[in-house]
């Protein structure tokens, strides 16, 4: 990897490592600042939260191992660089042992480390971005639809850097709402350009299959649901697309009778009816009152939580299978 790759990653993992922080409570900041104006030029992002406190982050990247000394060394330079009332160092990339176990270097916070994989980046993106936009009232669509979002507010924050202007709070919820009308359009044009002559393969359909389940009505617990209407109807959801090839209307991917590969199709048909059992357990709870979708309170026993959970991990589990005989990543489930 030559020299402008790396720095072309080193950035790319820079305005992930932003992004993240921003979608993890959006409602505490005030504002984002990349590459801010310092004479050391050490702090690659500074946020500022809306109790007036400041963080200064540091970013540092290596295929190698990341050593105490160099996190001793960054730490120092990243402290004296800009007045901040926290300091963060991010590492990516393989640690030494003695630096793996710290979790601050002199007074500088480490938050757990990274390794050097962007496209699980982007996937993580994609995860806080959809709980961000449910709990705002805004439709997420499809997996495909969250990557243009997030691609897109990648390529904001980097327009801010150049200039170190600070990306604001408002202006970052402006730009999802606009982002989220334009994109849908775009994620829908390009389905239909790749897919609209009917040549979708079962590898293809499968994977986004996988972006599709990949998803917190599959990955939370029951009693730690943010949102229990929002559970339902991504079920909902689920089913209407193994059964049509279809999201909210839209077509994505080939239904699970379109299927060629015989063996597919039955697994598709088993997941198909695990979740439809899911949701009949799920409406049961509803009407009892175990569950109140108004105020996402559960009253529910331990025995009928750890059947739930263990209802979503089969439906994880069969559709696992069917990816690694793609050669498709696995998809999540709850622990």
């Amino acid at each position: 990897m030559n020299g402008g790759q790396v720095a072309t990653r080193g950035f790319l993992l820079q305005t992930l490592i932003a992004l993240l922080d921003v979608l993890a409570d959006v409602a505490k900041v005030e504002s984002v600042r990349l590459e801010p104006a310092t004479d050391e030029d050490k702090t690659d992002f500074v946020i500022e939260y809306v109790n007036g406190r400041k963080k200064a982050v540091q970013v540092k990247s290596s295929i190698n191992q990341i050593g105490l000394p160099a996190a001793k060394r960054w730490a120092r330079t990243l402290k004296t660089d800009l007045p901040a009332d926290e300091y963060e160092l991010c590492l990516i990339g393989p640690l030494s042992g003695e630096l793996a176990k710290m979790s601050d270097v002199d007074g500088v916070s480490l938050p757990a480390p990274k390794s050097l994989d962007v496209s699980g980046m982007l996937e993580q993106a994609s995860h806080r971005l959809d709980k961000y936009l449910h709990k705002n009232g805004m439709a997420s669509g499809s997996p495909l639809l969250r990557e243009f979002i997030v691609e897109g507010l990648i390529g904001k924050l980097s327009a801010y850097s150049t200039s170190g202007t600070p990306l604001s709070r408002i202006e970052l919820e402006k730009f999802f709402r606009e982002w989220v009308e334009s994109a849908e359009q775009i994620a829908s044009d390009n389905l239909k350009a790749k897919y609209g002559n009917g040549t979708l393969t079962d590898d293809d359909a499968l994977k986004e299959y996988a972006a599709q389940f990949d998803r917190a009505a599959l990955q939370d617990s029951l009693r730690g649901c943010w949102n229990y209407k929002r559970f339902g109807e991504s079920l909902g959801e689920l089913i209407e697309l193994v059964n049509t090839g279809k999201e909210k209307g839209t077509f994505v991917t080939k239904r699970r009778a379109d299927f060629g590969n015989q063996k597919w199709r039955a697994g598709l048909d088993g997941v198909y009816h695990e979740i439809r059992s899911l949701r009949e357990a799920y409406s049961t709870l509803v009407k009892s009152g175990e569950i109140d979708e108004a105020t996402c309170g559960c009253k529910c026993s331990q025995a009928i939580v750890d059947d739930f959970e263990d209802r979503k991990r089969r439906i994880v589990h069969l559709l696992n299978q069917l990816l690694a005989e793609a050669g498709i990543r696995p998809i999540r489930g709850v622990p």
